[in-house]
């Protein structure tokens, strides 16, 4: 018996730091800037506590990012903004080959979810904390890490 595939469950991990606008200075701020002004905003939009000091040195940038943390009014943004994929939609612009009008590029979006997941290093590998939960294995590994037990299987909310 043959079935079809009608559905598949997609999950991408991205830092929150890529919430951070661009860097003051840098060419993306430039473009975006001209881009904002040109739509009748205020490129002020793009100003963020984050780079109010400049003085660090370009190699540390990294470094401070990966220790920012993304406050909840951003998150609720982007789970606003996340919601717009919601239903039925053309996405000529992610398949290859195929003409925006080919009746094959729809695709409908049944749910979208935007969570916090803590990532944590065991022997110079990152993992998801619910990765290391869903496997027993783990247990042994992960009292060597720097989280207790009882962090680490408390939610990124708490």
């Amino acid at each position: 018996m043959f079935r079809a595939c009608d559905s598949r469950k997609y999950t991408y991990y991205f830092p929150s730091y890529l919430l951070l606008p661009p860097k003051p200075g840098s060419n993306l701020h430039r473009v975006l800037s001209q881009h904002i002004e040109a739509s009748g905003y205020k490129a002020s939009s793009l100003k963020h506590p984050f780079w109010s000091d400049l003085s660090f040195p370009k190699d540390l940038d990294l470094q401070r990012k990966r220790t920012w943390r993304v406050d909840q009014g951003q998150i609720e943004k982007l789970r606003a903004t996340a919601r717009k994929f919601l239903g039925t939609h053309n996405f000529h612009n992610f398949t290859v080959g195929r003409d925006a009008s080919d009746k094959s590029n729809m695709r409908h979006i049944k749910s979208v979810e935007v969570r916090l997941v803590r990532i944590i290093e065991i022997s110079h590998s990152q993992y998801t904390v619910e990765d290391c939960r869903s496997c027993d294995v783990w247990r042994d590994r992960v009292d060597k890490c720097t989280l207790s037990w009882p962090e680490f299987y408390a939610s990124p909310s708490e």
